[in-house]
């Protein structure tokens, strides 16, 4: 038996409207993108994403 072939790209966009550089208040999009190259069926059944700012301050995202 096989195994899904995963690809995952992530694509950044800066909000500006939403952001506020005076008060160092910057927001940001992402687009996370996952493509089952395989021939067996995936499924996302929870995410764990650790994004790190300008200042190298790492945030952890979790969730399913």
């Amino acid at each position: 038996m096989s195994h899904p072939e995963l690809k995952c790209a992530v694509a950044v966009q800066f909000l500006e409207e939403q952001s506020n550089p005076s008060q160092h208040d910057y927001a940001f999009s992402y687009t996370v993108t996952i493509v089952n190259s395989g021939d067996v069926a995936a499924q996302v059944i929870a995410r764990h994403w650790v994004i790190t700012d300008a200042t190298e301050r790492p945030q952890e995202v979790r969730g399913l």
